[in-house]
């Protein structure tokens, strides 16, 4: 929970560091690319922050051999992803990379979906299969290591957003 708090608090602070009574946090950049030369500082570790509404599923196989595939991966689609993460999920050897349309839900919000009507982007099937409709709100919840209760430090899962004037902000 403090990582996750510091990580905001960061977040808040390089945004708004006028007020000197308060420091400013220093927050490691964590990648750098043509898409954003001076990198993404809008990330945690040990955490999941997305959300369920849209999920697609890259692997090792897909080229995801570390965090900043799965990010590029979403900034390059800003138009279905706005969260990643880079976490176990299907194999024990490597980390997979799912990207969604949304974030994780607060604890006391669920929405749910007309899964009757036909809805762009939004796949009925998956969300009936995988049990996420209606879907429930929680904190966010921690990363695991594969199968296992063991906390997963090093998953990482962050934000990625295009904004009307086209500058990418993660």
């Amino acid at each position: 929970m403090q990582l996750l708090t510091t990580v905001l608090l960061a977040l808040v602070s390089a945004e708004y560091n006028h007020d000197r009574d308060h420091p400013v946090l220093e927050v490691p950049v964590l990648f750098r690319s043509t898409l954003v030369p001076h990198g993404c500082t809008r990330y945690v570790r040990g955490f999941d922050i997305t959300g369920v509404t849209t999920e697609v599923d890259l692997t090792f196989n897909d080229g995801i051999k570390h965090a900043r595939d799965c990010f590029n991966r979403c900034a390059s689609n800003p138009a279905t992803c706005v969260s990643w993460v880079w976490k176990f999920t299907t194999d024990p050897n490597h980390r997979t990379c799912t990207l969604y349309s949304n974030f994780n839900l607060p604890s006391q919000v669920n929405i749910a979906f007309d899964v009757g009507k036909s809805t762009p982007n939004i796949n009925n099937n998956k969300l009936m299969a995988n049990n996420n409709n209606p879907q429930m709100g929680a904190n966010v919840p921690q990363c695991t290591m594969f199968n296992s209760t063991v906390p997963d430090n090093h998953c990482m899962s962050g934000i990625s957003f295009l904004t009307a004037n086209n500058h990418l902000i993660c």
